[in-house]
């Protein structure tokens, strides 16, 4: 599974980060989730007839390309929950996140780090009090998939 695709589950309809988790364990790894039947994904604990036929009946594919080349003027890499780069202490948390929109050097091994998750729709507060910290390490967008650091 690759980011792409990964970016386009998250952006179907009722398909969220614990979902998109669920369908890329159940699947084989080389198998595109927009091409499996609706028989197969709904063999998937979680996943019923509704967000099956979201899934099948997704068109947008080209999303995933799209973000991801905005993410890449920027600087910025894409890791996925599945990758080996992505934090080993992040992933025991509950519910993690299946994507990490990174910008700057990679961390060294067991090198201390900060970490600011939050939602999409980030409030002028919370980008006030986050600046008034790290002004200068601050990455903003108006993408509401590319709010991040």
């Amino acid at each position: 599974m690759n980011s792409i695709q990964i970016i386009n589950l998250l952006n179907v309809p009722r398909i969220g980060p614990h979902r998109v988790k669920k369908i890329l364990t159940h699947l084989n790894q080389d198998q595109n989730p927009f091409e499996a039947s609706i028989k197969d994904l709904g063999a998937i604990k979680g996943i019923d007839a509704i967000p099956a036929e979201q899934i099948r009946s997704y068109r947008d594919l080209d999303f995933g390309t799209r973000v991801l080349a905005q993410a890449q003027k920027q600087g910025i890499s894409v890791v996925t929950y599945w990758d080996d780069d992505y934090p080993l202490l992040l992933k025991k948390i509950y519910d993690a996140p299946v994507l990490l929109y990174i910008k700057g050097e990679p961390l060294k091994e067991k090198e201390d780090y900060v970490a600011i998750v939050g939602t999409r729709r980030f409030t002028p507060y919370g980008k006030s009090s986050i600046s008034m910290h790290w002004p200068s390490q601050c990455v903003w967008t108006s993408h509401p998939c590319l709010k991040f650091w």
